[in-house]
């Protein structure tokens, strides 16, 4: 997760203990983002046709050797800059009577998101995990024309979609009104039927979206659904060396919200190309 801007938990529980703020002397910096897919290449092809990501070579991240299928992609930003480098990863599968595998998981997340999309339920984070990239990283064109399902929300200033076989979904934010960022227009000359049937509600009834959030990276985030998500701060402040910045949901939880605690991961050199 080289290049992520914040790290995000969320939750249902209450609030913790705080520790003290400040990440440890030495910190490595991550390399990447690794997925458990039930079809890796199905899941890079996704990536390859509807973003700005171009084939690499896996160069041999952890759980490769054990997998039986391993495929990468990295994603550039319109400069052409390298943001990120993705690996889908299929372990062997197992099954017993006392466990789940994560094949079940994938499942659950795809069944989950399609009755999302017939807007039988509205998303919310306990639906999957999620990272978010900048929207100049989105190929809106792409898939208004295969009609792909999308979800646009808060004036069409964010994007989701689901990456297929996995647990995850993407989430673009178009980072100002003000710039040429691709968004709502492009689809209103090119596409405005496919545009109104991706309008959605926005999901996030308790969220604070007074456009604080102002990410200098192209890949801003990744949110993570935790059981505790004072001891998930903690654990990114003192074990990745991030710094605690303000949180869009309020905080001591709310026993009717979503419970965040958000993290920003330190700027590691060869980033700053990366930026935005």
């Amino acid at each position: 997760m080289r290049a992520i801007r914040h790290f995000v938990s969320e939750s249902v529980s209450g609030a913790t203990t705080f520790l003290a703020d400040s990440p440890p002397a030495d910190v490595a910096g991550p390399v990447g983002r690794s997925y458990f897919s039930t079809d890796p290449q199905n899941s890079a092809a996704w990536w390859l046709r509807y973003t700005t990501a171009t084939p690499t070579e896996d160069d041999g991240t952890v759980g490769h050797g054990v997998s039986e299928a391993a495929v990468a992609v990295q994603v550039q930003n319109p400069l052409g800059h390298e943001v990120q480098r993705l690996y889908f990863l299929s372990a062997p599968d197992w099954r017993s009577t006392v466990n789940t595998s994560m094949r079940d998981f994938v499942h659950a997340a795809a069944i989950s998101w399609d009755t999302v999309m017939m807007r039988r339920q509205q998303y919310e984070p306990w639906t999957d995990f999620h990272d978010g990239f900048l929207m100049n990283t989105l190929r809106l064109d792409e898939l208004a024309q295969q009609r792909h399902p999308l979800q646009l929300y808060d004036r069409c200033k964010v994007a989701r979609t689901y990456i297929p076989n996995t647990t995850y979904t993407s989430e673009w934010l178009r980072r100002s009104t003000k710039e040429n960022d691709p968004g709502c227009g492009l689809l209103q000359t090119s596409a405005p039927q496919y545009l109104e049937e991706s309008r959605y509600d926005d999901p996030d009834a308790c969220r604070d979206n007074s456009d604080f959030e102002q990410p200098v990276r192209t890949l801003w985030k990744a949110t993570f659904a935790v059981l505790d998500a004072g001891a998930a701060r903690d654990f990114a402040i003192h074990v990745l060396g991030g710094s605690r910045i303000p949180e869009p949901y309020p905080w001591p939880a709310d026993p009717n919200c979503i419970a965040a605690q958000w993290v920003s991961l330190p700027v590691f050199q060869g980033d700053l190309e990366r930026l935005a």
